[in-house]
């Protein structure tokens, strides 16, 4: 018990030294009363009169006396050992709220869903995922970008709770590789031909795009949805790729860029989803592709095996196929009935 004391008497004379510094800030010839190895504060166990009277000083292990000590000292000295317990005080008070605050934080964590989304649903998604947001007191991170991109993220950070290509056949090849837990059909898309506001160029079936001087853009098939499946419908009409590449002058990582280079009057024409076609209307004019020669696309919606909140992520995938959902899907100009 004496050892414990002892050892505690020492950490706090250590302490008060590195703080109080008092003899080499206050009174350089006069040193304050140190802890005493085995007791608490020497000067305290004094009668009044003996603390006024003399100060201890520590020497080689040994207390000796020193000149008197003003009531001026002990002043300082007091003043001086309030501030440090406030600062002591002070420090635990901050590390509690710091801790709070980080508890906070993984609480937020456990609440929220990341979603890797095909660049040309934002609009739908970022509506319907702000609903459910508020509805369920949650947090939703969303990531658009192209689908080979999007996939690659996820497999690569192990992250994500739903996964949302333009294209099923994403979520079918995701869903091979053990990626996919669960997934379910939420709209459809159907391609056309997108040119420039008055349609200058005189465009009105695929076959035009191959005439000479016709400046064509087409998603890259390596990387979106809209790519591969314009290269099937110029497979299915007989157009070789070869024909096409003559006047291939841009191949995009989104769907959205393709619009843009029609706004920009920077192509002639490009092949995108009519729902994100129509955002740009006023940029641009759609030439429908007839049924028999077009190839539409069913979008799956797939909660990912990395979600740490599979309830949640299913919840919402079913919301997105929930009446309230389709209804924002149509108001957007979204198919949400399979293209006859």
């Amino acid at each position: 018990m004496k050892l414990q004391r002892a050892q505690r008497s020492q950490r706090l004379q250590g302490l008060f030294l590195q703080f109080l510094n008092y003899e080499n800030q206050v009174a350089p010839r006069r040193s304050q009363e140190f802890i005493s190895q085995n007791t608490e504060w020497f000067f305290l166990k004094l009668p009044l009169r003996q603390a006024q009277d003399r100060r201890c000083l520590p020497h080689n292990g040994i207390f000796r006396e020193a000149g008197p000590v003003h009531h001026k000292d002990l002043f300082w000295l007091w003043l001086k050992v309030a501030l440090v317990i406030c600062g002591l005080i002070s420090s635990v008070l901050i590390t509690g709220c710091s801790d709070e605050r980080a508890d906070n934080g993984r609480e937020s964590a456990q609440t929220e869903l990341l979603i890797f989304c095909g660049a040309g649903l934002q609009p739908p998604i970022s509506e319907l995922a702000e609903i459910f947001a508020n509805e369920n007191n949650l947090k939703i991170l969303t990531d658009y970008a192209g689908a080979e991109v999007l996939l690659s993220k996820a497999r690569l950070s192990k992250r994500g709770d739903i996964y949302i290509p333009g294209d099923k056949g994403y979520v079918d090849s995701a869903a091979a590789k053990g990626l996919i837990l669960s997934q379910n059909s939420v709209c459809f898309y159907v391609p056309t031909i997108f040119v420039q506001k008055g349609n200058p160029r005189e465009i009105k079936e695929i076959k035009d795009l191959l005439r000479p001087g016709i400046k064509l853009g087409l998603g890259n098939p390596d990387y979106i949805p809209v790519g591969r499946k314009a290269r099937q419908i110029f497979e299915k009409n007989g157009i070789s790729w070869k024909r096409i590449e003559t006047n291939l002058k841009f191949q995009s990582a989104t769907v959205n860029e393709l619009c843009l280079q029609i706004q920009a009057r920077s192509l002639d024409a490009v092949i995108v989803w009519d729902a994100v076609a129509q955002r740009y209307s006023k940029y641009g004019e759609l030439i429908p592709i007839p049924r028999q020669q077009n190839v539409s696309s069913t979008v799956d919606a797939g909660v990912l095996k990395f979600t740490e909140n599979c309830e949640l992520a299913e919840k919402f995938v079913d919301f997105l196929c929930s009446e309230d959902g389709r209804a924002v899907f149509r108001k957007l100009n979204y198919r949400v009935d399979l293209p006859e």
